[in-house]
């Protein structure tokens, strides 16, 4: 993880790995990141060899949410169930792939640099 990271310097003011161990016969991994326009993310994917649980909570500096990543099943009714996404606020929830730290991070460098 902390290669990932260290790709985009360029938009990371900080970080904090909480977690990234080899555990149960999978892996987990917390890290918050702050950026250069004051926004933060908040990731967590545990991996195991059947299942998978990620959360990447992006947010501005007040803590309002910008976009939200996650698979928890919760939205069946979303066409990539489980995989979606809370724009703006909670109750925006939208389709999406299965999405890494990687590409959130792509998405994230867009935003901040367009």
């Amino acid at each position: 993880m902390q290669e990932i990271i260290e790709r985009f310097s360029e938009i990371i003011s900080s970080y904090c790995i909480l977690q990234d161990e080899e555990v149960e016969g999978g892996h987990k991994f917390k890290v918050i990141i702050r950026f250069i326009d004051s926004s933060r993310l908040e990731g967590r994917d545990f991996t195991f060899p059947k299942k998978r649980y990620y959360s990447f909570h992006w947010m501005k500096e007040d803590n309002s949410l910008i976009i939200r990543w996650d698979n928890t099943e919760h939205h069946p009714t979303i066409k990539t169930f489980p995989f979606h996404i809370h724009i703006g606020k909670k109750e925006n929830i939208q389709e999406s792939p299965e999405v890494t730290l990687y590409e959130v991070l792509e998405y994230v460098k867009e935003i901040i640099f367009p």
